[in-house]
Protein backbone atom coordinates (compact mmCIF):
# COMPACT_ATOMS: atom_id res chain seq x y z
CA UNK A 1 0.00 0.00 0.00
CA UNK A 2 1.49 3.52 -0.96
CA UNK A 3 2.92 4.29 2.27
CA UNK A 4 2.64 7.94 1.17
CA UNK A 5 -1.23 7.88 0.83
CA UNK A 6 -0.96 6.31 4.02
CA UNK A 7 0.43 9.43 5.80
CA UNK A 8 -1.41 11.94 4.05
CA UNK A 9 -4.75 10.08 5.16
CA UNK A 10 -3.40 10.09 8.45
CA UNK A 11 -2.84 13.26 9.09
CA UNK A 12 -6.15 14.54 7.62
CA UNK A 13 -8.03 11.92 10.11
CA UNK A 14 -6.07 13.46 13.25
CA UNK A 15 -7.42 16.38 12.01
CA UNK A 16 -10.83 16.11 11.49
CA UNK A 17 -13.47 15.16 14.25
CA UNK A 18 -16.46 13.22 14.67
CA UNK A 19 -18.64 16.18 14.88
CA UNK A 20 -17.12 17.22 11.57
CA UNK A 21 -17.74 14.16 10.27
CA UNK A 22 -21.49 14.05 10.82
CA UNK A 23 -21.31 17.67 9.19
CA UNK A 24 -20.31 16.00 6.16
CA UNK A 25 -22.46 13.21 6.32
CA UNK A 26 -25.86 15.86 6.97
CA UNK A 27 -24.86 18.19 4.13
CA UNK A 28 -24.22 15.00 1.62
CA UNK A 29 -27.80 14.10 2.72
CA UNK A 30 -29.87 17.09 3.21
CA UNK A 31 -33.02 17.77 0.54
CA UNK A 32 -31.88 21.71 0.64
CA UNK A 33 -28.57 20.86 -0.32
CA UNK A 34 -27.39 22.00 -3.81
CA UNK A 35 -25.41 19.08 -6.48
CA UNK A 36 -22.32 21.14 -6.00
CA UNK A 37 -22.71 21.18 -2.21
CA UNK A 38 -23.36 17.13 -2.14
CA UNK A 39 -20.35 16.73 -4.31
CA UNK A 40 -18.12 18.85 -2.31
CA UNK A 41 -19.52 16.58 0.89
CA UNK A 42 -18.95 13.22 -0.97
CA UNK A 43 -15.07 14.21 -1.86
CA UNK A 44 -14.54 15.01 1.65
CA UNK A 45 -15.76 11.84 3.32
CA UNK A 46 -13.33 9.85 0.72
CA UNK A 47 -10.48 12.31 1.22
CA UNK A 48 -11.38 10.42 5.14
CA UNK A 49 -12.11 7.14 4.44
CA UNK A 50 -9.38 4.07 2.99
CA UNK A 51 -10.84 2.26 -0.09
CA UNK A 52 -8.79 -0.81 -0.95
CA UNK A 53 -9.88 -3.01 -4.08
CA UNK A 54 -10.02 -6.63 -2.63
CA UNK A 55 -11.55 -10.12 -4.68
CA UNK A 56 -14.92 -11.01 -3.75
CA UNK A 57 -16.26 -14.03 -5.21
CA UNK A 58 -19.95 -15.91 -5.67
CA UNK A 59 -20.67 -19.22 -6.71
CA UNK A 60 -23.87 -17.22 -8.08
CA UNK A 61 -25.05 -13.51 -8.81
CA UNK A 62 -28.88 -12.66 -9.37
CA UNK A 63 -30.77 -9.56 -11.18
CA UNK A 64 -34.31 -9.10 -11.74
CA UNK A 65 -36.26 -7.04 -14.47
CA UNK A 66 -39.78 -6.00 -13.42
CA UNK A 67 -42.02 -6.48 -17.02
CA UNK A 68 -45.26 -6.11 -17.78
CA UNK A 69 -45.34 -7.25 -21.15
CA UNK A 70 -45.03 -11.40 -22.53
CA UNK A 71 -41.94 -12.71 -20.99
CA UNK A 72 -41.09 -14.06 -24.51
CA UNK A 73 -40.16 -11.05 -25.86
CA UNK A 74 -37.11 -11.29 -23.47
CA UNK A 75 -35.43 -13.27 -26.26
CA UNK A 76 -31.82 -11.75 -25.95
CA UNK A 77 -29.21 -11.46 -22.66
CA UNK A 78 -29.08 -7.46 -23.56
CA UNK A 79 -32.44 -7.13 -22.56
CA UNK A 80 -31.54 -8.50 -19.15
CA UNK A 81 -28.67 -6.45 -18.60
CA UNK A 82 -28.14 -2.69 -17.61
CA UNK A 83 -29.93 0.12 -19.84
CA UNK A 84 -28.68 1.57 -22.28
CA UNK A 85 -27.49 5.20 -21.38
CA UNK A 86 -29.96 7.01 -23.43
CA UNK A 87 -33.27 5.27 -20.74
CA UNK A 88 -31.01 5.16 -17.82
CA UNK A 89 -32.09 6.81 -14.57
CA UNK A 90 -30.74 7.69 -11.70
CA UNK A 91 -30.31 4.87 -9.10
CA UNK A 92 -28.35 4.87 -5.29
CA UNK A 93 -25.04 3.60 -7.44
CA UNK A 94 -25.54 5.62 -10.51
CA UNK A 95 -25.97 8.96 -12.01
CA UNK A 96 -28.39 9.26 -14.86
CA UNK A 97 -27.55 8.61 -17.92
CA UNK A 98 -24.69 5.99 -16.99
CA UNK A 99 -25.79 2.55 -16.19
CA UNK A 100 -24.53 -0.03 -14.17
CA UNK A 101 -25.38 -3.53 -13.32
CA UNK A 102 -27.23 -4.38 -9.71
CA UNK A 103 -26.76 -7.81 -8.41
CA UNK A 104 -27.41 -9.31 -5.22
CA UNK A 105 -26.41 -12.63 -3.68
CA UNK A 106 -29.19 -13.17 -2.41
CA UNK A 107 -32.30 -13.90 -5.00
CA UNK A 108 -34.80 -13.85 -1.63
CA UNK A 109 -34.07 -9.45 -1.79
CA UNK A 110 -34.52 -9.54 -5.51
CA UNK A 111 -38.08 -8.36 -5.34
CA UNK A 112 -37.82 -5.08 -3.20
CA UNK A 113 -34.31 -4.45 -4.87
CA UNK A 114 -35.22 -4.61 -8.09
CA UNK A 115 -38.62 -2.14 -6.75
CA UNK A 116 -41.15 -5.14 -8.27
CA UNK A 117 -44.84 -4.14 -7.45
CA UNK A 118 -46.49 -6.22 -5.43
CA UNK A 119 -48.98 -7.64 -8.15
CA UNK A 120 -45.90 -7.31 -11.01
CA UNK A 121 -44.47 -10.12 -13.17
CA UNK A 122 -40.82 -10.54 -13.31
CA UNK A 123 -37.86 -12.46 -14.64
CA UNK A 124 -34.69 -13.58 -12.33
CA UNK A 125 -31.40 -13.91 -13.80
CA UNK A 126 -28.68 -16.29 -12.76
CA UNK A 127 -25.00 -15.65 -13.28
CA UNK A 128 -23.03 -18.63 -12.66
CA UNK A 129 -19.17 -18.54 -11.57
CA UNK A 130 -16.95 -19.41 -14.78
CA UNK A 131 -15.67 -22.67 -14.17
CA UNK A 132 -12.08 -23.01 -12.01
CA UNK A 133 -12.49 -18.88 -11.70
CA UNK A 134 -10.58 -18.15 -8.33
CA UNK A 135 -9.91 -14.30 -7.90
CA UNK A 136 -13.07 -13.01 -8.21
CA UNK A 137 -13.80 -9.52 -9.18
CA UNK A 138 -12.09 -6.53 -7.93
CA UNK A 139 -14.49 -4.72 -5.54
CA UNK A 140 -14.40 -1.21 -3.57
CA UNK A 141 -16.23 -1.72 -0.18
CA UNK A 142 -18.14 0.95 0.38
CA UNK A 143 -20.36 1.01 3.60
CA UNK A 144 -19.87 -3.07 4.37
CA UNK A 145 -18.96 -2.93 8.45
CA UNK A 146 -16.79 -5.85 8.95
CA UNK A 147 -19.37 -6.69 11.52
CA UNK A 148 -21.93 -7.54 8.64
CA UNK A 149 -19.25 -10.18 6.12
CA UNK A 150 -18.04 -13.30 9.06
CA UNK A 151 -18.64 -14.18 12.85
CA UNK A 152 -15.04 -13.49 14.27
CA UNK A 153 -14.15 -16.88 13.90
CA UNK A 154 -14.46 -17.67 10.83
CA UNK A 155 -13.35 -14.02 9.41
CA UNK A 156 -10.12 -13.89 7.27
CA UNK A 157 -8.76 -10.61 9.05
CA UNK A 158 -6.07 -10.03 6.78
CA UNK A 159 -8.07 -7.39 5.26
CA UNK A 160 -9.24 -5.85 8.38
CA UNK A 161 -5.57 -6.15 10.04
CA UNK A 162 -4.27 -3.97 6.76
CA UNK A 163 -6.61 -0.92 7.98
CA UNK A 164 -5.76 -1.46 12.06
CA UNK A 165 -1.76 -1.72 10.90
CA UNK A 166 -2.11 0.78 8.46
CA UNK A 167 -4.19 3.84 10.26
CA UNK A 168 -3.24 2.49 13.72
CA UNK A 169 -4.54 5.46 16.30
CA UNK A 170 -6.97 6.76 13.20
CA UNK A 171 -8.57 3.54 12.89
CA UNK A 172 -11.56 4.07 14.87
CA UNK A 173 -12.44 7.42 13.14
CA UNK A 174 -12.34 4.89 9.99
CA UNK A 175 -15.03 2.45 11.34
CA UNK A 176 -17.09 5.73 12.53
CA UNK A 177 -17.00 6.83 8.76
CA UNK A 178 -17.60 3.45 7.31
CA UNK A 179 -20.49 2.64 9.95
CA UNK A 180 -21.97 6.04 8.41
CA UNK A 181 -21.60 4.90 5.13
CA UNK A 182 -23.48 1.97 5.86
CA UNK A 183 -25.93 3.70 7.29
CA UNK A 184 -26.53 5.60 4.49
CA UNK A 185 -26.57 2.83 1.81
CA UNK A 186 -29.43 0.80 3.80
CA UNK A 187 -31.37 3.99 4.47
CA UNK A 188 -34.91 4.07 2.64
CA UNK A 189 -34.65 5.37 -0.71
CA UNK A 190 -35.48 9.12 -1.68
CA UNK A 191 -35.16 10.10 -5.40
CA UNK A 192 -34.24 13.57 -3.85
CA UNK A 193 -32.15 12.39 -0.86
CA UNK A 194 -30.58 8.92 -1.02
CA UNK A 195 -29.86 8.01 -4.64
CA UNK A 196 -28.31 11.89 -5.15
CA UNK A 197 -26.00 11.20 -2.10
CA UNK A 198 -24.91 7.33 -3.03
CA UNK A 199 -24.79 7.91 -6.68
CA UNK A 200 -22.24 10.46 -6.48
CA UNK A 201 -20.36 8.66 -4.55
CA UNK A 202 -20.28 5.97 -6.12
CA UNK A 203 -19.81 7.55 -9.20
CA UNK A 204 -16.54 9.02 -8.03
CA UNK A 205 -15.27 5.94 -6.80
CA UNK A 206 -16.10 4.32 -9.90
CA UNK A 207 -12.91 6.30 -11.79
CA UNK A 208 -10.87 3.93 -9.58
CA UNK A 209 -8.60 2.47 -12.10
CA UNK A 210 -8.55 -0.99 -12.21
CA UNK A 211 -11.95 -1.89 -10.70
CA UNK A 212 -15.01 -4.21 -11.61
CA UNK A 213 -17.42 -1.82 -9.39
CA UNK A 214 -18.40 -1.47 -6.11
CA UNK A 215 -19.72 -4.16 -3.05
CA UNK A 216 -22.35 -2.66 -0.55
CA UNK A 217 -25.51 -3.46 2.00
CA UNK A 218 -28.85 -4.64 0.68
CA UNK A 219 -31.13 -2.25 1.68
CA UNK A 220 -33.80 -4.78 1.15
CA UNK A 221 -32.44 -7.39 4.06
CA UNK A 222 -30.67 -4.24 6.17
CA UNK A 223 -27.27 -5.32 4.75
CA UNK A 224 -27.65 -8.73 5.77
CA UNK A 225 -27.26 -9.79 2.27
CA UNK A 226 -24.61 -7.69 -0.32
CA UNK A 227 -25.14 -6.15 -4.04
CA UNK A 228 -23.04 -5.32 -6.59
CA UNK A 229 -22.65 -2.16 -8.62
CA UNK A 230 -21.04 -2.92 -11.85
CA UNK A 231 -19.37 -1.08 -14.82
CA UNK A 232 -21.04 -2.63 -18.10
CA UNK A 233 -19.67 -5.59 -18.90
CA UNK A 234 -17.40 -6.65 -16.07
CA UNK A 235 -19.37 -9.68 -15.09
CA UNK A 236 -18.48 -11.36 -17.95
CA UNK A 237 -14.63 -11.69 -16.93
CA UNK A 238 -15.59 -13.92 -14.01
CA UNK A 239 -18.94 -15.35 -14.78
CA UNK A 240 -21.60 -16.72 -17.56
CA UNK A 241 -25.31 -16.06 -17.53
CA UNK A 242 -27.04 -19.13 -18.81
CA UNK A 243 -30.40 -19.40 -16.67
CA UNK A 244 -33.03 -16.80 -16.08
CA UNK A 245 -36.46 -17.43 -14.77
CA UNK A 246 -40.04 -16.17 -14.90
CA UNK A 247 -42.20 -15.70 -11.91
CA UNK A 248 -45.98 -14.69 -12.37
CA UNK A 249 -48.12 -12.81 -10.19
CA UNK A 250 -50.39 -15.15 -8.30
CA UNK A 251 -51.85 -12.31 -5.76
CA UNK A 252 -50.36 -9.36 -4.00
CA UNK A 253 -47.16 -10.18 -2.78
CA UNK A 254 -46.69 -13.76 -3.84
CA UNK A 255 -45.30 -15.32 -7.15
CA UNK A 256 -45.28 -18.70 -8.51
CA UNK A 257 -42.42 -20.10 -10.87
CA UNK A 258 -44.29 -20.14 -14.27
CA UNK A 259 -41.15 -20.88 -16.76
CA UNK A 260 -37.64 -20.96 -17.52
CA UNK A 261 -35.17 -20.66 -20.09
CA UNK A 262 -31.64 -21.76 -21.02
CA UNK A 263 -29.05 -18.90 -22.38
CA UNK A 264 -26.75 -20.17 -25.39
CA UNK A 265 -23.18 -19.19 -26.30
CA UNK A 266 -24.91 -16.72 -28.72
CA UNK A 267 -26.40 -15.40 -25.44
CA UNK A 268 -30.06 -16.10 -27.12
CA UNK A 269 -33.00 -16.54 -24.06
CA UNK A 270 -34.99 -20.14 -25.01
CA UNK A 271 -37.31 -20.10 -22.71
CA UNK A 272 -38.97 -23.43 -22.60
CA UNK A 273 -36.35 -25.48 -20.89
CA UNK A 274 -37.01 -27.17 -17.33
CA UNK A 275 -34.11 -26.05 -15.57
CA UNK A 276 -34.33 -25.12 -12.02
CA UNK A 277 -32.75 -21.84 -10.04
CA UNK A 278 -29.49 -22.62 -7.99
CA UNK A 279 -29.47 -21.69 -4.37
CA UNK A 280 -27.25 -19.44 -3.52
CA UNK A 281 -23.80 -20.44 -1.84
CA UNK A 282 -21.55 -18.89 0.18
CA UNK A 283 -19.34 -15.74 -1.00
CA UNK A 284 -16.18 -14.81 0.30
CA UNK A 285 -13.01 -12.47 0.78
CA UNK A 286 -9.85 -13.28 -0.21
CA UNK A 287 -8.81 -16.71 1.74
CA UNK A 288 -9.56 -19.66 0.93
CA UNK A 289 -11.61 -22.08 2.45
CA UNK A 290 -9.20 -25.27 2.99
CA UNK A 291 -11.87 -27.79 2.83
CA UNK A 292 -13.09 -26.79 -0.51
CA UNK A 293 -10.43 -25.14 -2.74
CA UNK A 294 -13.66 -24.43 -4.83
CA UNK A 295 -15.50 -22.08 -2.26
CA UNK A 296 -14.25 -19.10 0.06
CA UNK A 297 -15.06 -18.58 3.55
CA UNK A 298 -18.75 -17.86 4.00
CA UNK A 299 -19.09 -14.28 5.73
CA UNK A 300 -22.72 -14.51 6.74
CA UNK A 301 -22.75 -18.17 7.70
Amino acid sequence: MDEKLIRVLKKALRKTTTSRIDKLFDLASSEQSSISEIKYASNKILELQLTVSIPVLSHHWYRARPISFPHTEIDTLDKLLEPPADKCRPGRCNLEGKPCLYLTNNPQALVKEAQVGVSEDFIMLQFDKIPDEKMGLPLIFLGVSRKHLANPHKLDTSYEELIVNSLDKQYEKHLYIETKLHEAFVAESNDTLTYRFTSILVDNLMETPGIAGIYYPSIATSGTAKNLALLPGQIFNKFNAKKAFYYKSVGTSEWELSDSAVIDDNNIVRWGYKVDPDLPKPIGVKKINPSDPDIFIAPWK
